[in-house]
């Protein structure tokens, strides 16, 4: 079989999989390379369906498979030559740091599934929140998060996952719900985790809740002298901060 100059052409379509197949049954102890063309330095096969459907593998990683017959899922698989499009099975390895990930990713696992209604924490690595932290994937991620998303349950962009024990580093996933960031914040609120400072005592404020109750009652929309501008200047503060007050989106536990 004639193959033509790396990375110089595109593999014929639907015979990617047959041409990776003949490369890899070579018993060399040399690089087996790609010769096709390549996508960020990696060699990559189109495995079965349309154009437009069909699911791509690198190489490397589609070898360890087929010659060790097990999935990799969590795995990094790299190339002891160094050759990013080097697939011979004789080159590649397993990289020892995603492979203690995912013994981790079991074990998170393990701790989420436990039939107990008690907190069930995370032993390991913690983020300076105090939540715990695994890496699923490459990527690293609070454990609460990564226990729902383990057990195949949907979550969106915009969902965070909450504790229903207030436990940080609790794992339970009976203890686990999803929500918004807004109902995260009102449970922090509600349950007393999280101080919010109204008027006088929150640190940023100007104005005392004396002079807030003076501009709501002398404010005259329109007028030159008790109109909005006027009552800023009056009270030394910016045209914004006395709107805001008067359509309530500020000092609301005056009205």
């Amino acid at each position: 079989m004639t193959l033509p100059r790396p990375n110089s052409i595109k593999c014929p379509y639907g015979q990617a999989f047959t041409i990776f197949c003949e490369m890899l049954s070579q018993e060399t102890d040399d690089c087996i390379l790609w010769p096709y063309a390549l996508k960020n330095k990696m060699a990559l096969i189109r495995l079965g369906g349309t154009r437009r459907h069909a699911r791509l593998e690198q190489a490397h990683r589609l070898a360890w498979i087929m010659t060790h017959r097990e999935q990799i899922e969590f795995t990094h698989i790299r190339q002891r030559c160094k050759n990013l499009r080097c697939f011979n099975p004789r080159h590649l390895e397993k990289d020892s740091q995603t492979c203690r990930m995912r013994r981790g990713l079991a074990v998170l696992i393990e701790l989420s599934n436990r039939d107990t209604d008690d907190c069930v924490l995370w032993p390991y690595s913690q983020m300076h929140d105090g939540r715990g932290m695994a890496t699923v994937d490459g990527q690293k991620m609070s454990t609460n998060r990564a226990a729902w998303l383990a057990d195949g349950r949907p979550l969106t962009k915009k969902q965070v996952v909450r504790h229903s024990c207030d436990n940080s580093q609790c794992v339970n996933l009976r203890h686990l719900l999803a929500g918004t960031q807004k109902e995260n914040v009102e449970d922090c609120i509600r349950r007393g985790r999280k101080v919010v400072r109204h008027g006088e005592l929150n640190g940023t404020s100007v104005l005392t809740e004396k002079q807030v109750k003076e501009i709501r009652f002398l404010h005259c929309p329109g007028d030159k002298n008790w109109g909005a501008r006027p009552l800023a200047r009056r009270y030394g503060v910016g045209r914004t901060t006395v709107n805001q007050l008067l359509k309530g989106l500020t000092w609301k536990h005056l009205l």
